[in-house]
């Protein structure tokens, strides 16, 4: 048992909770330099989304794959990698091994469960859903486990989970590790910057060269994304309160985080909160150009509870507070 414990400690900083305005699920990292892998129905339709690592530090990251049918897709983050999980070949997986999830069912931030493989190659699980020969598991599985890692005790990672039958008990299914292999292997050689240069639809998650302006597979409407309002661009490296001697003229400290951003910014680089007008000082030292700031506003989340300071969206559950 100490040495099972001591393995899911040497996972957990791999996984990462991933939250959007609709909803909050469970990714991890497959390469070092800043990619990720999820369920595409855990991203919806967004193309940015915040990510929170098991230090409960919080970054930004992009969407640059997915597809719905299949219900994966790949980010692009600027958060530092401390692991990476690598898959192993599904084929050799048997009916009643033992297997561990991790993740985040409804809020509750790098959860550990274990359960054993009930079925392998199962097929036909949800209409519209393409069939790739689901690992069926006998393992409590609640909305924010997907996207997580389904692992072996010995720390093979053999799937990802996907979905569970929420009126059965304990009927889940994982998507088996060497399809998911296969979704990756067009990007395997692309560096982050390539990774971005298509045009990735947020509909139906197909990739689409620049100069198009509709989609090739589905004809929505699409056109380079503009960063929003409280997001980072993840090439470059997020800007946290140790790097405050890098940002040239003002700045202004988050009142939720204490982080310190430009003053040129309306809302913080690391957790997304509207920032206060910065207060600069002229050369006399004594005057005060903007003295403006605004009222911190703590709104409770009716979903999970957490007391959320100048959000639109809760921090733990994503839920939409005004």
């Amino acid at each position: 048992m100490e040495d099972l414990s001591s393995l899911i400690e040497s996972i957990i900083p791999a996984v990462v909770q991933i939250v959007t305005p609709q909803s909050q699920g469970t990714g991890f990292w497959i390469r070092e330099d800043g990619i990720i892998i999820t369920n595409k129905h855990v991203v919806g339709r967004n193309t940015f989304v915040k990510l929170k690592t098991s230090e409960q530090t919080e970054y930004d990251a992009q969407v640059f794959a997915g597809n719905v049918p299949q219900d994966y897709a790949f980010l692009v983050t600027n958060a530092p990698c401390k692991k990476t999980l690598k898959f192993v070949n599904s084929d050799s997986v048997k009916i009643a091994e033992p297997v561990i999830a991790i993740g985040h069912p409804y809020g509750y931030s790098f959860t550990v469960n274990d359960g054993i493989i009930s079925s392998i190659a199962r097929e036909n699980v949800v209409p519209g859903l393409k069939s790739v020969g689901f690992l069926q598991l006998d393992l409590e599985i609640n909305p924010g486990n997907s996207g997580g890692p389904l692992i072996r005790p010995n720390g093979e990672v053999i799937g990802m989970i996907t979905m569970a039958v929420l009126k059965a008990q304990s009927i889940a299914f994982a998507i088996p590790s060497n399809y998911l292999i296969q979704a990756y292997q067009p990007f395997v050689d692309k560096s982050k910057q390539d990774l971005l240069a298509d045009i990735y639809c947020v509909l139906c998650g197909n990739l689409n060269l620049s100069e198009q302006g509709y989609c090739q597979k589905c004809g929505t409407k699409i056109s380079k994304p503009k960063i929003p309002a409280g997001f980072s661009d993840v090439l470059k490296p997020p800007v946290f309160a140790a790097d405050q001697d890098s940002i040239e003229g003002p700045t202004v400290s988050c009142k939720v985080c204490g982080s310190i951003n430009s003053a040129a910014e309306s809302y913080c680089l690391k957790c997304g909160a509207k920032l206060p007008e910065a207060q600069v000082k002229i050369s006399s030292g004594t005057k005060i150009l903007s003295s403006k700031t605004e009222s911190k506003q703590e709104i409770e989340c009716p979903i999970c509870h957490t007391v959320n300071h100048d959000r639109l969206y809760c921090l733990k559950c994503g839920k939409k507070l005004v």
